[in-house]
């Protein structure tokens, strides 16, 4: 601790000698408590200073780790914020008044063949078939070459004929044939939440958009995990004849 003498002229001088004392008292034990008697600060000794170099890694790793948690936190609040806003958006796309079909939906409608219905059954002997998928569950579409993924949300029988309807990626309800049907997952999506999507063309109440984007939302994860798992098998099945193939023309190979 320092000061200036010139402030202390405006007291006595028994005063100014008490402060003094006082001020180099607080000096010495703040300052030389440790030190020897030489006044010189000790150089560490190798423990010392192993110990010193550990608690500064300590301290930087702690550091280190505040600032990266910091940053992920950040950054899950961002794409949170931003989750939420695409989803906002989606919703918004789904209830828009008479809303258009897509250029998917017209072509799959245009290319409908007409079929042959069940003769002599009644609509409920030919809802009661228990061959074909049931609601909830994911389907896979294919007219011609086109393939299209959805879920099953219900069945409608027209007169004697059987009419399905999907809920695709686009959010829209497609009514199809079930011959159109080239593969099915069952019990892809809970009943409860397939209960409440309306079926009809007409306007989308906010409960009907909203399990829509839950439907949605499993169709893109299922498209995603397939995405994985086709760019880690496609290219050890593509190899699998050349690898397995005889090297004799005339004869048969065998693998076991």
């Amino acid at each position: 601790m320092k000061t200036r003498t010139s402030r202390l002229k405006c007291f006595p001088t028994c005063q100014q000698s008490r402060i003094s004392t006082v001020f180099t008292r607080c000096y010495a034990s703040t300052t030389f408590k440790n030190l020897p008697q030489s006044g010189k600060r000790p150089i560490p000794g190798g423990e010392e200073t192993q110990k010193l170099l550990e608690q500064g890694k300590e301290l930087v790793d702690a550091t280190v780790e505040k600032r990266k948690r910091h940053a992920a936190t950040s950054w899950e609040k961002g794409a949170l914020q931003q989750r939420k806003a695409m989803e906002d958006a989606q919703q918004r796309y789904l209830q828009r008044p008479l809303a258009p079909k897509s250029q998917e939906r017209l072509g799959f409608e245009a290319s409908a063949i007409e079929e042959v219905g069940f003769e002599g059954l009644s609509p409920s002997m030919v809802l009661q078939d228990s061959t074909r998928p049931r609601p909830g569950a994911f389907v896979e579409l294919r007219r011609n070459a086109a393939v299209f993924h959805g879920v099953l949300i219900s069945e409608s029988a027209k007169g004697n004929l059987v009419k399905i309807n999907a809920l695709t990626q686009r959010g829209e309800i497609w009514s199809h044939n079930p011959d159109d049907i080239l593969i099915s997952i069952p019990n892809f999506i809970p009943l409860h939440l397939i209960n409440r999507i309306n079926t009809t063309d007409g306007e989308v109440s906010e409960e009907d958009a909203l399990a829509r984007l839950k439907v949605i939302k499993e169709l893109n994860d299922l498209e995603e995990t397939i995405t994985k798992l086709e760019k880690r098998y496609v290219p050890v099945v593509s190899e699998l004849y050349r690898r397995t193939i005889s090297q004799n023309p005339t004869e048969w190979s065998r693998t076991s």
